[in-house]
């Protein structure tokens, strides 16, 4: 699904305006080693960036799914997600930087700056945090409703 959106998002943005000259991450332009990043570099980029944006929105997956599982209404969990998405990005200060959305929207910007190693990686075990406590929690549920095991 990530390549075919990737390739999508490159196709419409190619038959509509273009081939540009130079890589741009929100409006500005991304270099590497002092010179403007062109043409294949800019597209590894791109994919390692969107491929990077799988593993957060698997650990909000696993929360989502619990919330499902306690809730089990449709409008709950949507209503959830949805809550997250609005309010999350409004907290302040330290606990910012464990809101899985927060991590959602910021760790695919990571794997562009070469020089974010340890942001990198206190990020994804925030994320595996995420989804063994969740992933646990569901099977706990499930066991307790007697319903899949």
């Amino acid at each position: 699904m990530v390549v075919f959106t990737t390739i999508t998002a490159y196709g419409t943005g190619f038959f509509f305006l273009g081939w540009g000259e130079q890589l741009m991450v929100q409006g500005e332009p991304l270099f590497s080693k002092g010179g403007s990043i062109y043409g294949g570099e800019g597209i590894m980029l791109t994919y390692t960036a969107a491929f990077a944006y799988i593993l957060p929105v698997f650990g909000f997956a696993m929360l989502l799914m619990f919330i499902a599982l306690l809730s089990l209404n449709v409008g709950i969990t949507i209503g959830s997600a949805l809550a997250l998405f609005i309010f999350a990005p409004l907290l302040n200060g330290g606990i910012t930087a464990y809101s899985i959305v927060h991590i959602m929207n910021a760790f695919p910007a990571l794997f562009i700056n070469q020089e974010a190693s340890r942001e990198i990686l206190f990020d994804t075990g925030i994320i595996f945090v995420y989804i063994v406590i969740f992933y646990i929690g569901s099977l706990i549920f499930i066991k307790k409703k007697d319903v899949l095991l």
